[in-house]
């Protein structure tokens, strides 16, 4: 069977901007398609596996968050992320940025004052913190 891979990839990445839990298996029972297949679509897209789009998802996810509710406790971040321990958050949170939860909550917070100073409206997708 053939796909549109552009589609395909942008259905992934659209769906991951949403749900950054997802699994692989998840995503490729909703769109219909083999996990391999998804793999091998984002492979080419990317150059990267499933795991690292994921990742830079939730990332970006927490960017989010952290700009909507900067208080939120670390705890409460993994698990709307959809991890089951902060542990497990954080390990994603340094093998991704290389920052521990709490300097990603710091420099979240210094991209926001820095936007709010700069006197100019925060934008419809806060850039992720690192």
């Amino acid at each position: 069977m053939s796909y549109d891979k552009d589609l395909l990839f942008s259905h992934v990445s659209f769906i991951l901007s949403e749900h950054p839990e997802s699994s692989l298996g998840t995503l490729s029972r909703q769109l219909g398609v083999s996990a391999r297949t998804l793999e091998t679509v984002i492979s080419e897209r990317t150059g990267k596996a499933f795991r690292f789009l994921r990742e830079a998802a939730m990332i970006s996810a927490v960017g989010r968050l952290l700009a909507q509710r900067p208080l939120l406790a670390i705890k409460e971040i993994s698990y709307a992320m959809g991890y089951r321990s902060p542990r497990s958050f954080a390990r994603a949170v340094r093998r991704v940025c290389g920052l521990t939860p709490a300097q990603l909550r710091f420099r979240a917070g210094q991209t926001l004052l820095s936007v709010t100073d700069s006197k100019r409206s925060l934008p419809d997708a806060v850039p992720a913190p690192c």
